[in-house]
């Protein structure tokens, strides 16, 4: 059961990242053209932007700005403590709770974890 679980939260996350960074590499290696120019010039503005103050009356680079940092903040403020604790509400208790038998209650599912960094 455990080893279910994470597999299925290691594969969501896995997926996530890999749709991240798949969108950063069509967006850095886009090929010449309108799309090219545009997005090259959404850059220029946002890193002027970035230079003055981040709020600017041009909701476009505001909105450019956002998505990409909302981006990179998902990737790495992931709290992985925070999705097993989140499944084990979810899933764990919910089938936990369908033990009724002596032995389940002998044994208690027991759950440790280490983060390190």
């Amino acid at each position: 059961m455990l080893m279910d679980a994470y597999e299925g939260i290691r594969l969501r996350r896995g997926a996530q990242i890999y749709r991240a960074e798949s969108s950063v590499l069509e967006f850095v290696n886009m090929p010449n053209g309108p799309a090219q120019q545009a997005r090259d010039e959404a850059m220029r503005a946002a890193l002027k932007q970035a230079l003055r103050d981040w709020d600017n009356e041009d909701e476009d680079v505001d909105e450019f700005l956002r998505q990409t940092w909302e981006e990179w903040i998902h990737i790495f403020d992931y709290d992985e403590q925070e999705t097993i604790e989140d499944w084990w509400l979810e899933w764990g208790n919910l089938m936990h709770s369908g033990d009724d038998d002596e032995e389940s209650e002998r044994n208690p599912v027991m759950i440790t974890m280490s983060v390190s960094t």
